[in-house]
Order: structure tokens, then C-alpha cells, then sequence
């Protein structure tokens, strides 16, 4: 089991997502075959969040059943606000299955352990603001947006994914200058969040796709692609923005 976290712990830091999660699940069997104490127990933990943050790229299913696991373990140990952010994450995750109606149960079931935690409650907000611009309702998306954003102002994380979501929105609705004030927003907010910042270049090709300028469009497409390539493991994101706008 050591040795497995070990490996898998290497190929996630270099962006191998495959062979990260396989080793990962490698891991988990063993644990689950020696469970003696509360270090194995948070062993798993690591080892859950680690398959999702590898397979929630290309095993939607894997990663799903890893985050099923880490809810059980917080609602067992009363842990409120972690199990309302495994929650958080479920979203985006039947989002990207199509599976909308699980991603609006799950938001439901996350301000219901949130309802005083304002930061966590709007980051379930922009987290659900992504299924309602994939279910092709950017208004609704925009208008929880809006609702989140200023609690969000205490963490330059969570405010530069709302600003993210919010150009995605508009660039949904075919809203062409309000996208591009969005896109301004984005890089003045998540230029230290390598991958954030790239997001927001995929959406300007987009936007500049339905401008007509598809040279630029191009342009663009191209110089992520360069950026990417030295992200490591941060580039899953983008593979993640990819299949949603597939």
C-alpha cells in the first residue's frame, strides 16, 4: 500500500492521470484489506482524493465512487463542511455525465449542511451555476453567480472560479462584450492560478469562433496547447473544460 501511494503520488505530480489513478486504486484494495487503525483510515482519505482528482478527467464513474466514499466517512465522523464540499465537487461531476438532476440534488443536499458557512454555500452556487449553463440556462447560471461572488471576495481561489464561470455563462448566451469584460476579470483575478488563466483563453477562442475570427480563434487553441504541455498535473482542468464544451 505504501509503495503504491508512493508511485502514485509521483505519476500525479508529473500529470499521468491514468497511471496515478491505477495506482491509487492499487492502494486503496490493500488498505481495505488491512484496516488497523485510524492512520490506515486516513490513508484512505488521501487515497479517495487522489482518484478523483486523477479519474474525474477520464473515468467520471471512478472518481464519483471515490468522492461516495469520503461522504460516508464524513457524515459518519459528523464532519459537516467536508462532506458539503465532496458534495460541491459531485456536482460538476454528474454535471459532466449529463446526469443534471443528481447534480441539482446533490446542491440541494450541500447548502442543507452548509446554511450558515456563506464562502460554502456560494461556492456550492457557482459550482451548480455549471450545470444550469450546461443544461443551456446561462440566465440562471449568471443570476447564482451573481448571488455568490461577494462572499467570495475572502478567497482569491474561489472568486477567480466564479469569474470563470461567469465567462463561460456568457460566452453560452452568445453575449459577446459582456464575455469579453468577463474574460479581463478572469485574468486580472486568476493570472496567479496557472490553469484558471489558460480556461479563460479556451473561452476567448470561443468567443472569437462565434465572432467569425477563427484565426485568432486558432491562434489561441494554439499557444494553450504550448502553455499546457507545462502544467503537469494542473492540466486536467482543461481536459475537463474540454468534454463539458464537447
Amino acid at each position: 500500500a505504501r509503495y503504491s501511494m508512493m508511485a502514485a503520488r509521483k505519476f500525479h505530480a508529473e500529470g499521468s492521470w491514468v497511471e496515478a489513478a491505477s495506482m491509487y486504486l492499487t492502494a486503496e484494495k490493500w488498505l481495505n484489506v488491512s484496516i488497523d487503525g485510524t492512520a490506515n483510515r486516513e490513508d484512505l482519505v488521501a487515497v479517495w482524493e487522489g482518484i478523483w482528482s486523477c479519474a474525474r478527467i477520464f473515468s467520471p464513474d471512478k472518481a464519483l465512487r471515490a468522492l461516495e466514499s469520503l461522504r460516508l466517512y464524513y457524515r459518519k465522523n459528523s464532519m459537516n463542511t467536508q462532506e458539503a464540499f465532496v458534495l460541491v465537487r459531485m456536482i460538476n461531476l454528474y454535471s459532466q455525465k449529463g446526469m443534471f438532476a443528481e447534480a441539482l440534488k446533490m446542491y440541494e443536499h450541500a447548502l442543507d449542511l452548509v446554511s450558515g458557512d456563506s464562502i460554502l454555500s456560494s461556492a456550492a452556487r457557482t459550482a451548480v451555476a455549471y450545470t444550469y449553463t450546461y443544461l443551456g440556462k446561462p440566465e440562471t447560471a449568471l443570476a447564482f453567480l451573481d448571488q455568490a461572488r461577494p462572499a467570495l471576495k475572502k478567497d482569491p481561489f474561489l472568486l477567480s472560479v466564479n469569474h470563470l464561470t461567469t465567462l463561460t455563462a456568457y460566452v453560452w448566451k452568445g453575449s459577446i462584450r459582456d464575455a469579453h469584460t468577463w474574460y479581463r476579470k478572469t485574468k486580472q483575478s486568476g493570472g496567479i492560478y496557472r490553469d484558471l488563466d489558460l480556461m479563460a483563453d479556451i473561452n476567448l477562442a470561443y468567443s472569437c469562433l462565434l465572432e467569425g475570427k477563427f484565426e485568432m480563434a486558432k491562434s489561441l487553441f494554439d499557444q494553450v496547447l504550448r502553455q499546457e504541455r507545462k502544467l503537469g498535473n494542473l492540466a486536467g482542468g482543461l481536459s475537463y473544460l474540454r468534454i463539458q464544451s464537447s
